[in-house]
């Protein structure tokens, strides 16, 4: 009996001994495969800007809106269209919005999705536009929308996509577009996505890209349709993927674009399409690809813009139709933002500025009482701003600038 017992106790001190290495050893081959990143090792966005609407982060991290409200993208639980600024929710640290739904990450590593959610580029089952902040996903620390996509960083350094899918956009291997988050590839530090074509930087400072656009815009040969991601170039920092062209920053801080040109939004002073890199700028810290323009910021604080210009919205600098060289405008500007012909600019004082065609043409508290001046109706029209124009106070400053 005393040996039975001898022998179970044996038994049970060599099964403990090796639970003991296997959990440890997982938990030693766990930590170091999957680095643990915070928010604050992520770019984060303090203003976003859509075709329609805004949304702006004060220094309270308190989360505001204005402009269209069809598909409920305010988020302010109506589908009304406000030409004053609303509150949305708080402990908000970036906003990305683009068409007509935007994406929330509060401090805690929540992520939020609302507006128009046909093709599911909220992140909720139903096809119905959602008017108020949804919860879709935990542990995040970079949010990127697209026009009908969605794409998140999680802590892990995992990224997600969910959306418009038609030509593989979202980059999980197959068309069908998607309500859920499905994970795509591991290792990214940053995302940009427009209405067809995606982009990653992973943290080798490798870039890839997936999806289709009229000429190519991966810098290589033309593609139909690509659904998973596709390696297209080595030491880039950063990424902005537009309507037809993409702009990126080099390691060594130096700016490159490639894609359509009518506009002369690649800024090699031609409007020639390029299916290849070509140098641009550099010392350039930040860039933005939009609708047929483009805009860099560079280390010492000035923004130039170029291409798009039929509008005159930069009529204090040119009287161009289109711009196709980096053109300076303001100083001291550390965010900057997209809209389809309309502009935002933060400054590092915390004050935003705007211009071009603005759709809800108060685009800020400020400006309310003077247009209910000029206009006796309720019914506010659009109009076109030449110069930037203060529009807000007390934002957000961006908390990580790449260098």
């Amino acid at each position: 009996m005393n040996i039975v017992k001898a022998r179970t106790v044996k038994s049970i001190i060599l099964i403990s001994f090796l639970i003991m290495l296997f959990f440890n050893g997982c938990n030693t081959y766990t930590s170091n495969v999957f680095e643990i990143f915070s928010i604050d090792d992520f770019q984060q966005n303090s203003i976003a800007l859509s075709a329609g609407h805004s949304m702006i982060i004060n220094n309270e991290n308190q989360l505001l809106a204005w402009g269209n409200n069809r598909h409920g993208q305010l988020g302010d639980s109506t589908s009304i269209s406000r030409y004053y600024l609303v509150s949305v929710m708080e402990n908000v640290v970036s906003v990305s919005s683009r068409g007509n739904h935007t994406l929330a990450l509060t401090n805690d590593g929540l992520l939020w999705g609302w507006g128009q959610n046909d093709v599911g580029q909220v992140g909720t089952t139903s096809t119905a536009y959602q008017n108020q902040p949804m919860h879709i996903k935990s542990n995040v620390v970079a949010i990127s929308a697209g026009t009908n996509t969605s794409f998140v960083i999680q802590s892990d350094g995992s990224l997600w996509g969910w959306g418009l899918n038609n030509f593989g956009q979202i980059g999980n291997g197959t068309t069908q577009n998607l309500h859920d988050p499905v994970r795509i590839m591991d290792d990214v530090r940053m995302v940009s996505s427009y209405t067809l074509t995606t982009m990653a930087v992973k943290s080798d400072n490798t870039l890839w890209g997936w999806g289709i656009i009229d000429l190519s815009q991966f810098g290589t040969t033309p593609l139909s349709s690509q659904t998973s991601p596709m390696h297209i170039m080595d030491d880039v920092l950063y990424v902005s993927v537009g309507s037809s062209h993409i702009s990126i920053i080099k390691t060594d801080n130096s700016l490159w674009t490639w894609g359509w040109n009518l506009y002369g939004q690649l800024g090699d002073g031609t409007f020639t399409n390029q299916f290849y890199p070509i140098h641009v700028l550099d010392d350039v810290v930040s860039v933005v690809s939009g609708s047929g323009t483009t805009m860099a910021i560079q280390s010492d604080g000035n923004l130039l813009v170029w291409g798009r210009n039929d509008d005159n919205f930069i009529k204090n600098i040119t009287n161009d139709i289109n711009i196709s060289i980096p053109t300076h405008i303001m100083e001291n500007i550390v965010a900057v933002a997209d809209g389809v012909s309309s502009f935002i600019a933060l400054k590092s004082d915390g004050t935003l500025w705007s211009w071009g065609y603005v759709m809800y043409p108060l685009y800020g508290y400020e400006l309310f009482n003077e247009f209910q001046n000029i206009f006796s109706s309720r019914h506010i029209p659009s109009l076109t701003l030449y110069y930037p124009l203060m529009i807000a106070e007390d934002i957000m400053l961006p908390t990580r600038i790449f260098r």
